[in-house]
């Protein structure tokens, strides 16, 4: 036996928890950006229509939330892997099994700027890592 997949756990918790700390950023800017526009004045133009603030405030607020709702989800997804992958080392079906579930979700990740960009690199590194693992 060759180790653990000890590069594959450590890139999959760093980019996880990068991903994840990207959804929590984007529901905040959506909030602000909520926040924003109901306080100011006047109306809004949302296909062709106008709108009052707080139907714009709220189309945008749930838009950018969903969005970051992805990213907490992806987030924690790509994390369960990484410890999966490091646990389950003996088995080297279900370490290949748990990267495929990261690269998947890692890609979906990049729906919400993939964690800085950097999260989704380190995941992706990571999850092709658990891929290319012999035991």
């Amino acid at each position: 036996m060759a180790g653990k997949p000890t590069a594959a756990l450590v890139l999959l918790i760093l980019g996880g928890l990068l991903i994840l700390v990207g959804g929590a950023v984007t529901i905040a800017l959506g909030n602000a950006a909520n926040s924003l526009i109901r306080s100011t004045n006047g109306t809004y133009t949302v296909n062709g229509q106008a709108t009052n603030k707080s139907v714009a405030a709220g189309a945008v607020s749930g838009l950018v939330g969903l969005d970051g709702a992805v990213g907490l989800v992806a987030g924690i997804i790509v994390l369960v892997m990484g410890l999966l992958v490091f646990k389950s080392a003996s088995n080297v079906g279900r370490v290949k099994a748990y990267g495929i579930v990261a690269l998947i979700f890692s890609l979906i990740s990049l729906a919400n700027g993939g964690g800085f960009i950097l999260g989704f690199i380190l995941a992706l590194i990571g999850s092709i890592l658990a891929l290319v693992y012999k035991g």
